[in-house]
C-alpha cells in the first residue's frame, strides 16, 4: 500500500518565492478585478525585493 506524504499548504517551494499575494481590499465594478490598498502594494513590493533570487 502506497501512502502519500501530506503537503503543508503554507509551505512554498521555488515556484512562488518572488510572487507575493495581495489581499483584494476592493474590486472594480465592471470587471470584478481585485484592487489591493496602497499599504498592501508597498508591503508586497518590499517582500519581493527581499526574496529576489
Amino acid at each position: 500500500m502506497n501512502k502519500k506524504k501530506k503537503v503543508n499548504p503554507l509551505e512554498t517551494k521555488n515556484a512562488y518565492i518572488t510572487q507575493p499575494i495581495s489581499q483584494a481590499d476592493k474590486r472594480s465594478k465592471d470587471a470584478n478585478i481585485p484592487i489591493p490598498s496602497d499599504e498592501n502594494v508597498e508591503r508586497n513590493k518590499k517582500w519581493t525585493e527581499e526574496n529576489q533570487l
